[in-house]
């Protein structure tokens, strides 16, 4: 009599993709889920690093009208928060490397959709301020570029220029269409169910997808980065790339690299410069 052998178990690459919530092949072509990650990062771009850049400049006017507050006054709130989100970002990237982003993304929707609901509500200066540097920076920080980045580039290696770079361009899309979706709710609402409009809307589209999307990395689910391994090109660059994947510093060793200082000096005069740009530019 003839003994069937067992079919083969299937592979963790096979398990793996059942594990994660949405479908890896539709209509028998097939999705790398890095692609879904990439998609959450864009409406996270656009609520989070568009809102906080395009929001606070429109509602500069009715609220100095209204409270008496002076530009000057306004302003110092933003300084303080781009503070505060630097003292944030020592702690979030630690908890980011543990954790992932899913968490951090989901607390800091809730934080920023609650901090500008508050917005609308604070009647004194100092009140402005502990919301403005406080609980709308804490949520800026949880789901802001500094987490969405990190969650794009552990899904992909040679694609990874062209994945920040979409879900970046939701910055760019809040600049569309914030200033003048803002600028009606002021004048049919008011500023403050403006405020607390955004809120909402942060909570809407941040926390859902953030949710059921986000994963830590593709090596958790059986997968490799770019859905595949990355082609070997010449001996001699894939010995440079084995080379620098070893290259894991230290925060202290970063910390006397003159790269990172010069990287650290440029970008925060480029968005000093810009981000006071857009505050008083309405």
């Amino acid at each position: 009599m003839a003994v069937t052998s067992p079919p083969p178990p299937p592979s963790s690459h096979v398990s793996g993709e059942q594990r994660l919530p949405l479908p890896t092949s539709i209509f028998g072509r097939r999705i790398f889920y890095g692609w879904y990650i990439v998609a959450v990062a864009f409406f996270a771009a656009m609520m989070s690093s568009g809102v906080s850049a395009y929001s606070v400049g429109i509602f500069v006017t009715p609220m100095s009208d209204e409270l008496g507050w002076s530009r000057t006054a306004l302003s110092f709130g933003q300084t303080a928060s781009t503070a505060g989100m630097g003292v944030a970002g020592l702690f979030i990237g630690g908890l980011l490397d543990r954790r992932g982003g899913r968490g951090l993304m989901v607390v800091g929707a809730v934080f920023a959709g609650a901090g500008y609901i508050l917005l609308g509500q604070v009647q004194e200066l100092w009140q402005y301020y502990a919301v403005q540097a406080g609980v709308v920076t804490l949520g800026m920080a949880g789901m802001g570029a500094m987490v969405t980045n990190v969650a794009v580039s552990n899904w992909f290696v040679r694609r990874r220029g062209r994945a920040i770079a979409i879900s970046a361009m939701g910055i760019s899309v809040t600049a569309l269409v914030l200033p003048t979706v803002a600028s009606w709710m002021i004048e049919e609402w008011g500023w403050r169910a403006a405020w607390a409009g955004i809120g909402v809307a942060i909570w809407v589209v941040v926390i859902p997808p953030s949710w059921v999307v986000m994963r830590r990395r593709p090596e958790d689910y059986g997968l490799e980065p770019d859905g595949g391994v990355a082609p070997v090109l010449d001996e001699q660059r894939e010995a440079q790339r084995q080379e620098l994947d070893g290259a894991i510093w230290t925060r202290r060793e970063a910390l006397r690299t003159p790269a990172l200082w010069m990287l650290i000096l440029s970008f925060g005069l480029g968005t000093m410069g810009f981000s006071a740009l857009l505050l008083h530019l309405f």
